[in-house]
């Protein structure tokens, strides 16, 4: 992944989720960062003060990690983001590894009726 190959392992997320949506922008895709959400709770939308990262070409909901190993909460995150807004693709994307192939996990949740919505 070119920002990986030019920044390597050992910043914070921010910094690559920075470079990532500029890498993307000039690939010409369709990009959403920082997409703030809220949350469906008994009828009512609830400002839960989270955002995703990126959602690519409405497609893809990508999270930006800088951790030094995936955990379980990552995916189950990813999930649960996937389920409330209705997307089915997910992808975590760790920038803190020496190699970047055991540095992404593609998550697909099927399905899912939308919970949540953009702000």
């Amino acid at each position: 992944m070119e920002v990986h190959r030019h920044l390597g392992p050992g910043l914070v997320a921010d910094a690559y989720k920075g470079c990532l949506g500029l890498e993307l922008r000039m690939k010409e895709l369709v990009v959403k960062q920082d997409q703030a959400v809220q949350v469906s709770y008994k009828d009512h939308w609830i400002n839960c003060g989270f955002t995703l990262d990126f959602v690519i070409e409405d497609l893809i909901v990508v999270s930006v990690l800088a951790v030094e190993e995936f955990l379980p909460i990552h995916k189950d995150t990813m999930k649960n983001y996937l389920r409330l807004t209705g997307y089915e693709t997910g992808m975590l994307i760790n920038f803190n590894v020496k190699d970047m192939r055991s540095g992404v996990k593609r998550i697909i949740v099927s399905g899912s009726e939308p919970q949540m919505r953009y702000k």
